[in-house]
């Protein structure tokens, strides 16, 4: 019972941290002294939990990669090549309700802390040919946005649960990549259809002005690869050539910084620009938290009480990642907190960890607390009630479907 009162207090101080904006490396250190204080007072395996963290490759895998993915979207974002695809897609494409769902789920390959505000713009902008209301435009930017968390091998989460479970991440993927295809599908079903879409739209007199720039096929299909081109890339050299998440981006970043030409103090910029102190510590926190956690067996205390409960461990798992999920709004978040407890209840069960890492995804997009609806809803100026309910909808065929199929 002890281990319950101990296991409340870290998740209270957690959700009442990150509630208060608090950032998420400071949330993740005071839950791992409170976790500390109330299992031990032994000094010894604080430091090997301090030790264990700093000596465990995948902590350095995951930070390394999560620094060049942000090199990478201020290479794009700097040099122009977002505005440019958005103008050579939209001649190619001719439809501007494919500009919609392209738009956000593109720069969803690229993860980013409120990334969403981000798209938001680019889906405001391919929405002017529609009458959509306020909440409709928050739903499609923060829906297709995330139909990625399942299939992309640089979202931290996917990263998180690979190393924690010891599963590999292209298995991992294997997996969970359906799930992607039916949100992508949801989400024109639900968002992107209706009466509000009868009259398909060509372009506007300013967006033909626009349309001008790139009315050459070359500039336009060079725009189109400059943006998409270095993420298809990293996919391949992560999936096809099993390359580590940091080696991939690193070479992708370097070939970018070459295609771009950046100069020495260019690249000097970038490299100072892309360094966001406190997401990086705040990846380094997750991973000391987790040492801590099985450190101080509090995992082990936990499994052995959750064993005893006579539940079935895929109704324990799916009741644990839900809750956290939906209580944090963060996908790291969820997976650090709960991923050891899952990990030990189903030892490299795939099934049961597709459970647990959907049912998560799932609770994290429900969650109001989740910085990419809150980033979407400010732009938009939107209420958070009619924005989640289609959102909803597709969560729950979702979470029907995860316990179709596993």
């Amino acid at each position: 019972m002890y281990v319950t009162v101990k296991m409340a207090l870290v998740l209270i101080s957690m959700v009442y941290l990150l509630k208060r904006k608090i950032a998420i490396g400071y949330v993740m250190l005071t839950a791992s002294a409170i976790l500390f204080i109330m299992s031990t007072r032994d000094l010894t395996i604080g430091y090997t939990a301090i030790m264990g963290t700093f000596r465990r490759q995948g902590t350095w895998e995951v930070i390394i990669a999560m620094y060049f993915v942000m090199c990478l979207e201020y290479e794009l974002r700097t040099s122009g090549s977002l505005d440019g695809f958005m103008t050579a897609t939209r001649q190619l494409f001719g439809s501007d309700r494919l500009l919609l769902a392209f738009m956000p789920a593109l720069l969803g390959l690229l993860p980013s802390v409120g990334g969403a505000l981000f798209s938001a713009p680019l889906v405001d902008n391919a929405s002017s040919s529609y009458q959509l209301s306020a909440e409709k435009k928050t739903a499609i930017n923060y829906w297709f946005r995330h139909i990625w968390e399942f299939s992309n091998p640089i979202v931290p989460a996917l990263l998180l649960a690979s190393e924690i479970t010891v599963i590999s991440l292209n298995v991992l993927i294997a997996h969970l990549a359906v799930y992607t295809c039916v949100g992508a599908l949801l989400g024109w079903l639900v968002l992107l259809t209706g009466r509000n879409y009868h009259r398909e739209n060509t372009l506007t007199k300013g967006q033909s002005d626009q349309v001008e720039t790139t009315k050459d096929s070359y500039q336009a299909v060079k725009a189109i690869l400059y943006a998409i081109g270095p993420i298809v890339l990293n996919i391949i050299l992560v999936t096809g050539f099993h390359l580590s998440a940091a080696v991939s981006m690193a070479l992708v970043v370097g070939v970018m910084v070459a295609v771009f030409r950046l100069r020495a103090a260019q690249i000097g910029e970038m490299l100072k620009e892309s360094f966001h102190a406190k997401l990086l510590l705040g990846l380094l926190a997750i991973f000391f938290f987790q040492q801590v956690l099985s450190a101080t067996w509090s995992v082990d205390e936990i499994v052995g009480l959750l064993r005893q409960s006579g539940v079935s461990p895929a109704v324990l798992i799916t009741i644990l990642t839900l809750t956290v999920g939906v209580l944090t709004g963060q996908m790291t978040s969820f997976v650090a907190i709960t991923f050891p407890i899952v990990n030990v209840i189903a030892p490299g069960n795939i099934n049961l960890v597709t459970i647990g890492y959907v049912m998560g995804v799932v609770g994290t997009m429900l969650s109001p607390a989740h910085l990419c609806l809150v980033v979407s809803l400010d732009y938009f100026k939107a209420g958070i009630i009619n924005s989640l309910k289609p959102v909803a909808l597709m969560a729950g065929i979702i979470t029907v479907l995860v316990f179709i199929l596993n």
